[in-house]
């Protein structure tokens, strides 16, 4: 069973380094541009700033107050 969850965990890990991991939405941060999975720049300078800030000791609600507060987009752009 441990070893099952390991062996999933590289295969992810893998499909990921290699821009082969499919998801039918991509995470905040990626695009799919034709089965790939590509850096968004522009939200990725928020997902840096949301990993500095959790990192720095905020909480999520103060992290997802700051970012409201900038009018940060959501994925969906609410």
């Amino acid at each position: 069973s441990i070893s099952i969850s390991e062996n999933n965990k590289w295969a992810i890990q893998r499909r990921f380094q290699n821009g082969t991991f499919k998801v039918s939405y991509p995470p905040y941060g990626y695009k799919n541009i034709d089965g790939q999975m590509i850096v968004n720049p522009k939200q990725a300078e928020v997902v840096k700033f949301i990993f500095a800030e959790a990192l720095s000791g905020k909480g999520t609600q103060k992290i997802a107050d700051d970012l409201n507060h900038r009018n940060v987009p959501t994925k969906k752009g609410g």
